[in-house]
């Protein structure tokens, strides 16, 4: 059997052309470009949630380190006081 697509002698058993990728057997769905479409869009998605995330993290790690590093000023000093 040849591949409809790119027209390369194919096996008869075969469900996908080893060639080009060509879907031979029509029991089989074809996935089409809104299908990865949508993985592209889930992919952004993730990865904007993660640098998200990652932002925000770095803030309240931030927040935090400032807020005892105030803190031990401020012990510091009363101690320098006495």
């Amino acid at each position: 059997m040849f591949c409809k697509n790119c027209g390369k002698e194919i096996s008869d058993q075969a469900h996908v052309c080893l060639n080009c990728g060509y879907l031979v057997d029509e029991n089989h769905t074809k996935i089409t470009n809104k299908d990865n479409e949508i993985n592209n869009n889930t992919t952004i998605i993730i990865v904007v949630c993660i640098v998200v995330g990652l932002i925000i993290l770095g803030t309240i790690s931030e927040l935090i380190d400032s807020i005892f590093f105030s803190a031990t000023i401020t012990g510091l000093a009363s101690l320098a006081d006495q």
